[in-house]
């Protein structure tokens, strides 16, 4: 006898231990949209997320209650250029570059209030960098909220992004 079927929008709801709500079925990678603890719900469709996931589904299966907090990121070779992004920002009020349009080499930072939820870099060489630090619930650079100050920072190309702090 089948049990009712698994929600679905924009995918297969999962929670955050990648469980569907039809009892005892899990689901991961591109058909999943699952409950991020910092990003909220959101669907990936990216090789990186599908094999960070499906582990994860795969440890809830076995008993684990950690949820799945990978921080989004990817990397596409698109001929001669390299795009790399991390974190996830559907909407954002604010777009900081770093780097130089003319030369197409750059980082973008997307800001939410005072917090930058995700970078992409176009031929920077594994430089946004700040990915590591979002998963705290994005990075909150000194001189927050977004100004002047925040923003300068942030397209400093001499600034260390690793030092970034996030300031309560």
């Amino acid at each position: 006898m089948a049990g009712p079927p698994a929600a679905q929008d924009n995918g297969l709801l999962v929670d955050e231990l990648c469980r569907t709500t039809a009892p005892d079925i899990y689901a991961a990678g591109d058909v999943a949209n699952h409950l991020h603890p910092v990003f909220g719900r959101v669907r990936v469709e990216h090789y990186n997320n599908a094999e960070k996931q499906g582990s994860a589904a795969a440890r809830s299966m076995l008993g684990s209650t950690a949820p799945y907090d990978y921080v989004h990121s990817f990397w596409s070779d698109q001929y001669d250029h390299k795009l790399e992004y991390v974190g996830h920002a559907t909407t954002w009020d604010e777009f900081v570059i770093r780097g130089s349009l003319d030369e197409g080499k750059l980082i973008g930072f997307y800001l939410t209030g005072a917090l930058v939820r995700a970078a992409v870099g176009l031929d920077r060489g594994g430089d946004p960098g700040a990915g590591p630090r979002l998963g705290d619930g994005g990075l909150r650079p000194p001189g927050s909220p977004p100004g002047p100050a925040c923003r300068a920072l942030l397209a400093d190309d001499q600034a260390d992004l690793w030092s970034l702090g996030n300031e309560a």
